[in-house]
């Protein structure tokens, strides 16, 4: 039986319908090749925090490959909650992140010079220089360009160039053709295998962090400033120190935020780290040094693996809330 004209004009605008209804379902790209996504870094008006999150997919070379347009580097991978990423850095240009909410992270990179005419004196009574190892692949008084410097960034403050004068002393060697922060796992699991692995790249993987892990948050979604993407996933600010990122998506069902692992310390001082938000508390390891965290006692929060219960609140308006974000948590 022959079907209509109208009706198939009638069944292609129910499908057509039906597919924009699916595509407008998913709002924000949760990847860009093997880069998996998610907020604040975003694709697209509406899916990222603000434009120094932005990431843009670039599909020219055939295969996808994700941008963070801010700082123009090639986003490879992303860590710990979003706080920290995998970037690949141009060997001879130098990187500059001031004014950024970015900075290299000096726990996890390395500053690294390479082709140095000469290696270092570590007699020197020099405290910067006491953090460096010369490695030479020839007899330096003989050739020139064969030694090569790792050194450990310094502690206690954001590095936001790979200037060398800004991150070490003038008694740094400057005869090198080319200095640069790196990845330090990467370098560790491959120049110490083949020390001229550095001399064949053009790019190299480096850390940069936009917050530092501070432990884990419980906040109602009206209790502070908060942003949040097309999908409801959202940074609560706490402060102008302290972010709160959650882990799920605020919903009718989700009165609460829950970030395990997502209070995020974003003071460019590191100082301001070792003070807790408002109603959080320290949890520091016995040594005082190894490890600092801040727990809240407003909610739930997960440390050493073990569920730690505290629910007080601070005004009894809200205690029926927070009471609902304990029963939900407890019975998942």
């Amino acid at each position: 039986m022959a079907i209509h004209p109208h009706r198939l004009v009638l069944m292609f605008h129910i499908i057509l319908l039906l597919w924009q209804i699916e595509a407008s379902q998913i709002l924000c790209p949760s990847s860009c090749g093997n880069v998996k996504l998610s907020y604040p870094l975003g694709i697209g008006e509406g899916s990222y925090l603000n434009k120094w999150f932005e990431v843009t997919c670039d599909n020219s070379s055939g295969s996808p490959r994700a941008f963070l347009n801010s700082v123009h580097l090639e986003l490879t991978g992303i860590l710990h909650s979003s706080s920290s990423i995998i970037v690949n850095c141009p060997r001879n240009s130098s990187i500059n992140l001031s004014g950024s909410p970015f900075s290299f992270p000096n726990t996890d990179n390395i500053f690294t010079a390479i082709g140095c005419e000469n290696y270092l004196n570590l007699n020197k009574k020099d405290s910067t220089l006491s953090h460096c190892h010369s490695f030479c692949t020839c007899d330096p008084t003989k050739y020139v360009d064969c030694c090569d410097f790792l050194c450990t960034l310094p502690q206690n403050r954001k590095v936001e160039n790979e200037n060398i004068s800004e991150i070490y002393s003038e008694s740094f060697p400057r005869e090198c053709s080319s200095a640069f922060i790196v990845h330090k796992a990467w370098l560790e699991s491959n120049y110490l295998k083949n020390p001229y692995v550095l001399k064949h790249k053009e790019v190299v993987p480096a850390i940069l962090e936009w917050g530092k892990y501070g432990g884990s948050c419980v906040e109602l979604y009206k209790s502070h400033k908060t942003n949040c993407n097309k999908e409801d996933y959202c940074v609560i600010q706490l402060n102008s120190d302290y972010f709160c990122l959650c882990d799920n998506q605020r919903s009718n069902n989700h009165v609460g935020c829950e970030g395990r692992g997502g209070l995020l310390c974003v003071s460019k001082n590191d100082s301001d780290c070792s003070e807790c938000p408002y109603g959080y508390e320290p949890y520091q390891s016995e040594d005082e040094e190894t490890w600092f965290q801040c727990w809240a006692w407003n909610g739930v929060t997960y440390l050493c693996n073990t569920v730690v219960v505290q629910v007080h609140t601070k005004t009894e308006s809200n205690q029926n809330e927070a009471e609902v974000i304990y029963k939900k948590w407890w019975e998942r």
